[in-house]
Formats: C-alpha cells, structure tokens, sequence
C-alpha cells in the first residue's frame, strides 16, 4: 500500500483507508482425529513417493503434498487406530516398563492391522511413549523376525510343493556336520511327528529340516525360500549377489536369523497371501 501510495497509484485517502480496513483471514479447520502421527507419516511419504515415481523431484512432490489442494483418501480405519493406541498407551499391557539410558521407555513395539482381503492399512502403531513427531517408525523398520518367519518361509513352500500338514518329519537333534548338532529345540524334543505339530510346537529341528528339503540341494532348497518371500514383497533380504560374505542365503533363514530382518508391515502383507 506504501508503494502503490507513493508512486500515484492511489490518494493519500484511499492509502489511509486501506490501512483501517479489517483483514479477516478464512483459515480451515483441523480435525484432530486424536490419532498419533505414525500413520500419517506414513501416508505423506508414500504420496511423495507416487510424485517421484512420475518425474518430480522430491522438493517438487513435498509442495504439491502440502500446497497443490490434493484431496487424500487412505485405507485409516479411525476406530481401529484409536484401539491401537490405546492399547499401546496402557501401562499394564508392557509389565516391567522403563526408561532406559537414552529416555526412551522400553519394551517397545508395533503393530499392523491389515485387511486379509484387500490389503489396506487399517491400523499402524510404530512405538509408544515418544512424544512429538513419530522420527522412528517401528512398524516400517526391519527386526529379527524370528519363528514368525517359519510359516512363510519354510510351511508355505512346503505346501505349494505337496507336502501337507499330516506328513511326518523326525523331531530328532540333527546333526550339523561338524561333530555337534544344530539346531537347538526350546523344550524337548519329540521324535517323528506331523507337520502340523511342528508348526505348533514352533519346532527349530522341524523348521530346519523341512526347510532343507524343499529341493535337491540345501543351496537350490535355500534359493526356494528365498524366492517366496520376494514373491511376498520382502524387500530386506539380502542375497550374495548383494554381499559375498553377509548375506539370508543360509539355513539360519529358517529360523528368522536374518543380515537385516523383516519389516512388521510387509510380515503383515505377507500373510495375507495366506489368509
């Protein structure tokens, strides 16, 4: 107004004028769903990640997240988030909590909740007692998976190829080729039993040797498994191709033994394919 003003575009009186009309700002209303940022963040950055994929920068797709007037349709199932956190906010769900060195409570967690038949995200939790902006998201971060990977990597090929959960396989100490034995059971031991019992029992001799079998070779019965869980969408496994001396390409696989692990997302989606 000073400029137009002072360069003749409009009267002292209209300069003083505009100076004493009232600005009224329209600003939209938030909607606090009271759910944390976990999904969100996740949302924002597939978004982002859809921008790219078709030839913007990252700087570019940021801008037109936040100021192109997109309107956003997620699979959030409110109700199911606000469960979620609630549960993960209950102290007495995680007996024996505490803080550790670097201020963060402990155990810690995270959860996926997936519709077996279509695939949506319907409920994300990546931690819980973090306050401010959810850094470390959990859920979108690969751990050791441990015997949850049996099914999938070992009892679903073992299916595709006609084994069935009555077939019987020998819960016995197996040997490891180098004078001892390997693996060890959690518990006893139970001699032959079926495959559905080994699954139930979460057997480590069992995981390992039907693992083992799968083809001719350990080698071509490890590339099996690896092969399905890439089918399933893992994106973690690391393959010699990738590292020569670390690397998933070992009976330690059966077991959940990973290089990197597994995200709780894409174990999620990866059981969907078996629902």
């Amino acid at each position: 107004l000073f400029k137009m003003n002072e360069l003749g575009y409009i009267t002292d009186s209209e300069y003083q004028d505009a100076l004493n009309q009232e600005i009224i700002i329209k600003i939209g209303k938030k909607k606090q769903q009271g759910i944390s940022t976990y999904f969100m963040d996740k949302l924002k950055q597939d978004v982002v990640n859809s921008f790219m994929q078709k030839g913007y920068t990252e700087d570019e797709a940021t801008d037109i997240l936040y100021n192109g007037g997109l309107r956003i349709y997620s699979t959030l199932n409110t109700n199911i988030q606000r469960i979620l956190e609630k549960e993960f906010e209950d102290k007495n769900n995680f007996p024996g909590s505490y803080t550790d060195e670097n201020d963060i409570i402990q155990p810690q967690g995270a959860m996926v909740i997936m519709d077996q038949y279509t695939g949506a995200v319907n409920g994300l939790v990546g931690g819980r007692g973090i306050g401010g902006n959810r850094i470390y998201n959990r859920a979108l971060n690969p751990r050791q998976p441990g015997s949850s990977i049996k099914p999938l990597a070992v009892y679903l090929p073992a299916l595709s190829k006609g084994v069935t959960a009555g077939d019987v396989y020998d819960d016995s100490p197996r040997e490891d080729g180098k004078g001892g034995y390997w693996p060890k059971n959690v518990g006893s031991y139970k001699g032959p039993i079926t495959v559905r019992e080994l699954i139930e029992r979460s057997s480590n001799v069992g995981a390992v040797k039907v693992g083992e079998t799968l083809s001719s070779t350990p080698e071509q019965s490890i590339n099996t498994m690896i092969g399905f869980l890439q089918k399933m969408g893992f994106t973690t496994i690391v393959t010699r191709d990738q590292n020569t001396r670390i690397n998933d390409e070992n009976l330690s696989l059966t077991l959940g033994g990973m290089t990197k692990g597994l995200t709780p997302l894409e174990i999620t989606s990866a059981y969907t394919a078996i629902a």
